[in-house]
């Protein structure tokens, strides 16, 4: 027992010295080859890299998008009346100028006419008093207020033809009977919306693009729009907002995309591919993505003093495994394995990702 004490005091002396001495081997034992260093609390993080170089890629912006309609009016009465007829059903697809509603005519057609034969009475009264007048019978107000009267019995023969015209309620453009608001029999005021209409074609993909990713997104630029349903139609970008929506800090972008049979619905979801310009990129492994204290995204590189810097990026485009990403200087070496250990500023030492040692951390 006093034996096996004094060999427990001897192990621990001897381990006591070896920690003491302030060495560590690097490498797996005497004759390997393994470098010896000195074991610092401030000693520089190892972190593996890779030399990159931008490469000239077109960017593909991919931001969720919804489908709207390109017009969606509500169509209402300009006159008053009981509801005779409504020839559109909901759903309904109507060209320009079908009609949606009809209005009994009641006594308009009679007011029509009463006011037509009012406007011929007072055009022969009116000539009438042109003749004496040019006869020194009349004087020149009496002609003056002859003239008043015609024009305000055209007035009137006008409302009248109008007012017969509105029982008639047609489709403003070619779209689909959205809604359908009124039904025979009813009596509705000047004002009343009986009816909504919807223009499908072109159908309008809306996305809202981050203010980092919007410069590049313009007016008449190609856009594939890959709708929930499967189709992945060609558009157009025909709108991209000035200002930035206040709350979400995103722009407002459009594009059309054909729908001629109108067979392509509103409110579904999509995704928006916009294409872009061609940049220069590096392609990266989302991996090597992070955030820095303020919330931007950016990719961590190690400077020619061994120093990390954070470089905040933009994604231009990407593909199952890779993501190309802009700004980042032309020739970049990215920190692969071990930022998520280092911070911007920090002192490293680099090591190639390709020389086989896999570890990092301080050595």
């Amino acid at each position: 027992m006093r034996r096996a004490l004094l060999w427990a005091g001897v192990i621990a002396a001897g381990a006591a010295l070896w920690v003491g001495s302030g060495w560590l081997t690097d490498g797996a034992g005497p004759g390997t080859g393994g470098e010896t260093r000195a074991l610092r609390p401030d000693a520089p993080m190892r972190v593996q890299v890779r030399r990159s170089t931008a490469e000239t890629v077109r960017g593909i912006l991919t931001v969720p998008a919804e489908t709207e309609a390109d017009r969606t009016v509500p169509v209402k009465v300009r006159t008053t009346g009981r509801v005779a007829k409504v020839p559109a059903e909901k759903g309904d697809r109507v060209a320009a100028g079908d009609v949606l509603v009809r209005l009994a005519k009641e006594d308009r057609p009679a007011a029509v006419a009463a006011a037509e034969a009012a406007v011929t009475h007072r055009k022969l009264a009116y000539e009438a008093a042109r003749k004496l007048e040019k006869k020194k019978f009349r004087a020149r107000l009496n002609v003056a207020e002859a003239k008043a009267a015609l024009a305000e019995a055209r007035s009137r023969a006008e409302q009248a033809r109008l007012d017969l015209a509105h029982t008639v309620v047609r489709a403003p453009f070619a779209g689909v009977v959205e809604t359908r608001a009124a039904e025979p029999g009813d009596y509705v005021a000047a004002g009343t919306t009986v009816a909504t209409v919807v223009d499908l074609d072109p159908l309008v993909a809306v996305a809202h693009v981050s203010e980092r990713n919007v410069d590049g997104v313009a007016v008449g630029r190609p856009a594939t729009v890959d709708l929930v349903e499967g189709d992945t139609p060609e558009g157009v970008i025909s709108h991209v907002a000035s200002t930035a929506d206040p709350d979400t800090r995103t722009f407002r972008v459009e594009a059309e995309i054909p729908n001629p049979d109108q067979a392509r619905r509103a409110g579904t979801t999509a995704e928006m591919r916009i294409r872009r310009p061609a940049v220069a990129a590096h392609r990266v492994s989302p991996a090597l993505l992070a955030l820095n204290d303020a919330g931007r995204l950016g990719v961590k590189t190690v400077t020619d003093d061994a120093t990390v810097a954070f470089h905040p990026v933009a994604i231009v485009r990407h593909g199952p495994d890779a993501m190309w990403v802009t700004g980042l200087p032309r020739e970049a070496t990215l920190i692969t394995v071990g930022m998520g250990a280092v911070r911007a500023g920090d002192r490293v030492r680099p090591v190639p990702a390709d020389d086989g040692d896999t570890r990092t951390g301080p050595r």
